[in-house]
């Protein structure tokens, strides 16, 4: 992992952490559907979901920042989030 992707990452997870929350990690359809839906019916445009995805050495190699399989993918913009 670079430098600055790492850094990136420190400071994504210490505002999480500064608002009671974690990461997030998908790994299928059912997760990403139920966050998805979690966050169009709680929050409102202003807010983002932090995901824990990064890059590893030479930008190719994705990884979850939690070390758990980056195993499923789903790329889709949702508007108004």
């Amino acid at each position: 992992m670079d430098i600055r992707n790492a850094t990136r990452l420190r400071r994504r997870r210490k505002d999480c952490v500064t608002k009671s929350g974690h990461l997030v990690s998908l790994h299928n359809k059912f997760q990403n559907d139920l966050l998805v839906t979690y966050a169009t019916e709680r929050f409102n445009s202003s807010y983002y979901v932090r995901m824990g995805l990064t890059r590893g050495n030479g930008h190719s190699d994705w990884g979850w920042s939690d070390n758990t399989t980056y195993d499923y993918m789903n790329w889709a913009f949702i508007s108004g989030m």
